[in-house]
């Protein structure tokens, strides 16, 4: 039967694995972000721009795609994960004994739980910087539309 410190303990070593699946698939969401900024800069580049109005909404995608570029890769760039030692290197390195399981398991617990609070920031400073970086690709897309339509590169029948 397990007491409730190795519960406890075991359910913060699974949340300490949830953040790492949490920030691989941050990683894969910000190369979507960054293949939509690269598909999008290069339709601006290429699409026409005859006229003023066609001209203004190229450089207003450009400047968003170019600042949704900068924030993914910057949420790219995080703090690394803090990871707390391996429950048996832990014990061996705590001295395990029969009479000490309890006061170990302890320790382990709060060095996994001090690991995961210092890692909720890191994770959540990239979701919002993802986000904000998001909306910016968005934008710099539709201007890139935009863009296309004012300049007449879409032949009206």
């Amino acid at each position: 039967m397990s007491s409730s410190i190795e519960i406890v303990q075991r359910e913060i070593g699974d949340a300490l694995a949830r953040q790492d699946t949490d920030d691989a698939a941050l990683d894969v969401k910000i190369g979507l972000v960054l293949a939509l900024d690269g598909a999008a800069l290069v339709g601006a580049l290429t699409a026409g721009r005859v006229g003023p109005a066609a001209l203004n909404v190229f450089w207003a995608a450009l400047l968003l795609i170019l600042v949704s570029t900068a924030a993914s890769l910057y949420a790219l760039f995080p703090k690394k994960l803090n990871h707390p030692p391996e429950p048996f290197a832990f014990a061996a390195a705590h001295g395990l004994k029969a009479g000490n399981v309890e006061s170990v398991l302890r320790e382990l617990m709060f060095a996994q739980l001090r690991a995961w609070n210092e890692n909720n920031e890191p994770l959540r400073r990239r979701l919002r910087v993802l986000v904000g970086a998001t909306i910016f690709a968005v934008a710099g897309t539709l201007c890139f539309v935009a863009q296309a339509i004012l300049s007449e590169t879409i032949t009206r029948p």
